[in-house]
């Protein structure tokens, strides 16, 4: 990054001190919790979210019209151990 000139200092010093001035306020609580993310990290999480969802709801409808011994339940957690293991 380039170095900041100095209005942007200032600026920069101005909105710190506010935040520590208003830190108890709960609206300025709220608004410093909130990080801000890439929007290609937000994008990519959203894509995994649905994926994920997707297999969940394709497992279920496999469940739901085969015999229980063609796809038997297996936990969330076990299923990440099993990828682990081998």
């Amino acid at each position: 990054m380039k170095p900041l000139l100095p209005r942007e200092k200032e600026k920069l010093a101005y909105h710190e001190k506010l935040k520590k001035k208003f830190k108890h306020s709960h609206e300025v609580k709220r608004i410093l919790r909130h990080r801000h993310l890439p929007k290609f990290i937000v994008k990519k999480n959203k894509l995994k979210q649905i994926q994920k969802e997707s297999k969940h709801r394709k497992t279920q409808n496999i469940r739901s019209n085969n015999r229980v011994e063609d796809a038997p339940y297996v936990a969330e957690r076990k299923k990440d151990l099993d990828v682990v293991l081998e």
